[in-house]
């Protein structure tokens, strides 16, 4: 049971988590959620542990990683105030065992929320309901630029090369071709064409105009 009063939920709540600003919501979590100063290194999570709880970053950071076939860990994102981790929603949704692993990054200040409170307030509470998905839907496009920026380095001379040989085909330095076109080709998506493209044009290897890539 929270020894804590009220007015530190109602203060944090507005201060951190607006979304969640509701105050049959807040009353709720109050007597719900866990209090939990972290250490910095701490394991929040272990890759194969059922997830019991859904943890809320009130402040600090935490990381969330995933591991590789070849037991490699790789970084997917970042927690900070504010946020809560979309793969213990994901876990605790379909009652499956973690395939993620959180560390705190620094101490840290987090809420624990038990996993029947979460799953119960997803029908009770839009407030609750909209965090949830915005937080997926915000974790996703972190996912997305991560996808794109470890690309970059093997897609600019694939990119470089697919321009010359479409100017060989056309005879010509300026090639008419949307980015949606290329990334088609390249199988990629039209956001990290557009990056890579705009990179080299700073570099000074291509003008872009609207619809034509000119090769210097």
């Amino acid at each position: 049971m929270n020894q804590l009063p009220l007015s530190y939920f109602e203060t944090t709540i507005a201060n951190t988590f607006p979304m969640l600003n509701q105050k049959q919501f807040v009353e709720e979590l109050a007597r719900s959620v866990q209090v939990r100063t972290v250490k910095s290194g701490d394991v929040l999570m272990e890759y194969g542990d059922y997830v019991r709880q859904i943890p809320l970053v009130v402040s600090g950071i935490v990381k969330v990683l995933r591991v590789t076939d070849e037991g490699e860990e790789r970084l997917l994102y970042y927690l900070s105030d504010g946020e809560a981790c979309a793969a213990a929603f994901s876990c605790c949704m379909i009652q499956k065992r973690s395939e993620f692993k959180t560390i705190a990054v620094k101490d840290s200040q987090l809420w624990f929320i038990p996993l029947n409170h979460g799953d119960k307030w997803m029908s009770t509470f839009a407030v609750w309901r909209n965090f949830v998905f915005t937080t997926f839907d915000r974790k996703m496009m972190d996912l997305i630029d991560l996808v794109d920026s470890l690309s970059f380095s093997k897609l600019d001379d694939q990119l470089l090369n697919y321009l010359e040989h479409q100017s060989i085909l056309s005879n010509k330095n300026s090639i008419k071709i949307t980015h949606y076109e290329i990334s088609k080709d390249l199988n990629v998506s039209r956001e990290a064409v557009s990056r890579l493209l705009k990179n080299m044009e700073k570099q000074g290897k291509v003008k872009l105009e609207r619809n034509k890539i000119t090769l210097l």
